[in-house]
């Protein structure tokens, strides 16, 4: 993300500090989403078991859970009609948690 998506975001995680905060992807701005929400709940969805291992290496307190998509974004038209499909199988303690 750019700076520019990133702002409003991080504006609204740091205003509900210790908010349930659910970020789709690991990436270099780990350890800032972690650090805003230092006394929240903030859970990483990743689809890349290596670059998992990788980040945890690194940020061995990230908490991480892995998800193996069944869709890829080049076919995105074709499930707009089709949203059940959509659904991700997670879960339910992260189902089941209200997500700022």
């Amino acid at each position: 993300m750019s700076p520019r998506e990133i702002r409003p975001v991080y504006n609204v995680v740091r205003a509900n500090a210790s908010c349930n905060f659910l970020v789709f992807g690991l990436g270099d701005d780990n350890p800032m989403w972690a650090a805003t929400n230092q006394n929240g709940y903030t859970i990483f969805i990743e689809d890349d078991r290596e670059w998992i291992t990788r980040m945890l290496e690194k940020e061995p307190d990230l908490n991480v859970h892995f998800y193996e998509y069944e869709t890829v974004r080049q076919n995105w038209e074709e499930w707009l009609g089709n949203l059940e499909e959509l659904e991700m199988e997670l879960p339910a303690s992260i189902r089941n948690r209200k997500w700022t």
